[in-house]
């Protein structure tokens, strides 16, 4: 807690700091034999001298004739740094930056706490547009259990830790195999005390810890977000696990009955800056985002019946995720009946698709079919920018005579899955040739695709029929 406290005691001091406070600054930090602060308090003024962001004009200017010393640990894996880049274009009077603070404390290996902020400039004007950063505590001896020097993965072989997943698997399966045959043969329910009782048996308990998490977000200085999962880690065990995961289960999957559920949730952020100038006619910021993530769930899928039902059962379930971003900015004068600037518009899209259907005879014999539509979209991104003038309704794009817009267009499907899946990745783009095109950002729109399609639009999806069988209290599985 000690560097923590005196790291941000010191980016509270240098903001407000003269010329005699960073000679006593930069004297003790010199000699300090804290290597955390001391790597994260050489880092940051180091930083303020390349920086060319405004809003440290005054103290890049009285760091000028300090020499910093450089002889500090610069490993972002296992020390303090400050990160820190921008950009300021002068004759337009617009920049931004973004700076990044990574901390540890001598007591422990994981960066104690990580934050990042984003900033811009525009016309003297400093607008810190986002930060969000996390603070962790207490993970040290769990990371240090799985990947510490005398760590399981570092010591165990691949051959080894591959031997322990089978062994696991073939011991475990069996056993909760037959926990949940005993529950559902009772009860037609997964009963927690039985699966607790297993777990306790499979996992032990848990060991207890001091855990700490913390989480935050601001936009434009607003605390939109702060979280704290404290005392939900500490008083974690096995036993609320379970209880929480089946009380939900128990709930849930005895009625999933002729599903019909079409949900969306949507998201919205609008900032609409009129800044003064010194002609009279206002400076227009304006941005606009919508987020909008949908899920369609359609069928009959009891699982409790599937398993218990002697008799032949068929269910199905349509599942259709979706999700889709979109992004509108304008920066330029806007007097309501003409406006001149830049537009700028963004889209983030996809859109997947399956269904799944499960059939059982009376033999045991289970058949899944995934059925797939003809092509799913991944991912698609959309980005152009423009210069425009409007006169009331009338909007017209405006392009620089002098404009070249050289592109780099790609359109391809690989059929390397084609053999075995019956489908083909596919990709397309299409962006600037940043070396020879004098047009950026203008010009035609950024384009980024990734999507799937079958091979062959006859073929409907895959297929797996799985044979189960008792024989002397072994389960087999024959898969065709």
């Amino acid at each position: 807690m000690a560097t923590e406290v005196r790291i941000a005691a010191y980016l509270g001091a240098i903001r407000c700091a003269e010329e005699e406070h960073l000679e006593k600054i930069v004297s003790r930090i010199s000699e300090e034999k804290n290597t955390q602060v001391r790597g994260f308090v050489l880092s940051h003024l180091l930083n303020i001298q390349e920086s060319s962001s405004p809003d440290r004009e005054h103290l890049r200017y009285l760091l000028t004739n300090f020499v910093i010393p450089r002889n500090f640990e610069g490993d972002i894996r296992k020390h303090s740094r400050n990160i820190e880049m921008s950009y300021f274009s002068p004759s337009f009077g617009i920049g931004a930056g973004v700076e990044s603070n990574v901390i540890y404390t001598p007591e422990s290996f994981l960066p104690r706490s990580v934050d990042m902020s984003l900033r811009t400039t525009i016309e003297d004007l400093n607008i810190n547009l986002g930060e969000a950063g996390i603070r962790l505590e207490g993970l040290d001896p769990i990371i240090k259990e799985l990947v510490g020097p005398e760590g399981y993965l570092r010591k165990a072989s691949f051959d080894r830790i591959l031997k322990d997943v089978v062994a696991f698997a073939e011991e475990k399966g069996h056993h909760i195999a037959e926990h949940l045959k005993e529950s559902l043969r009772e009860k037609r329910a997964i009963s927690t005390s039985t699966i607790s009782r297993f777990f306790k048996k499979l996992y032990g308990e848990r060991k207890e810890g001091e855990v700490r998490a913390d989480i935050f977000a601001r936009i434009f200085g607003h605390e939109v977000t702060y979280a704290t999962i404290a005392e939900d880690l500490k008083e974690l065990d096995a036993d609320r696990i379970i209880e929480s995961l089946f009380s939900y289960f128990d709930a849930v999957v005895p009625n999933i009955h002729n599903l019909d559920i079409d949900s969306a949730r949507t998201g919205q952020i609008f900032l609409d800056y009129s800044l003064p100038t010194i002609q009279g006619t206002p400076l227009k910021l304006k941005l606009e985002g919508t987020a909008i993530v949908g899920i369609k769930l359609a069928g009959d899928l009891n699982i409790i019946e599937l398993f218990t039902n002697p008799a032949n059962v068929e269910k199905s379930l349509k599942l259709i995720p979706s999700a889709s971003i979109a992004v509108n900015g304008f920066v330029g004068y806007d007097c309501h009946i003409a406006k001149a600037g830049t537009e700028l518009k963004s889209t983030v899209a996809t859109a997947n698709g399956a269904t799944i259907n499960i059939k059982k005879n009376s033999n045991n014999v289970f058949e899944f079919e995934l059925e797939i539509p003809e092509k799913m979209e991944l991912f698609s991104v959309k980005a152009e920018t423009n210069l425009i003038k409007a006169i009331g309704k009338r909007v017209m794009k405006v392009s620089p005579p002098s404009m070249r817009d050289v592109r780099i267009h790609h359109q391809k499907c690989m059929d390397t899955l084609e053999p075995v899946f019956g489908i083909k990745m596919c990709y397309e783009m299409n962006f600037p040739d940043i070396f020879r095109s004098t047009a950026m950002p203008l010009g035609e729109p950024i384009v980024a695709k990734l999507y799937i399609e079958k091979a062959d639009p006859s073929m409907k999806g895959y297929r797996m029929t799985t044979a189960i069988k008792n024989k002397k209290e072994i389960r087999l599985s024959n898969l065709t």
